[in-house]
């Protein structure tokens, strides 16, 4: 399964309640108020479940930016 990039972003996008347009690879935790811890783990759950793949939980607070989150999911659809 290939996990499409601009898929990926919407749902992103639709974690942190944000307009898609408004968010790209390069955001980064911070970046966005709506970007706090909670949100954080909503996305990484959220991910998990939409896309079928696994990020072990001491990974989750190295995912700074909304590439590496895409490039970790990556990495576990393969």
């Amino acid at each position: 399964i290939m996990i499409d990039s601009k898929k990926f972003l919407d749902f992103a996008a639709g974690v942190f309640e944000v307009n898609p347009d408004s968010i790209s690879f390069n955001t980064r935790q911070g970046d966005l108020p709506e970007w706090d811890s909670m949100a954080h783990l909503k996305l990484i759950m959220g991910i998990q479940s939409e896309f079928g793949v696994t990020i072990p939980l001491v990974e989750f607070s190295t995912l700074k930016t909304l590439k590496d989150v895409f490039e970790k999911v990556s990495f576990f659809d393969k």
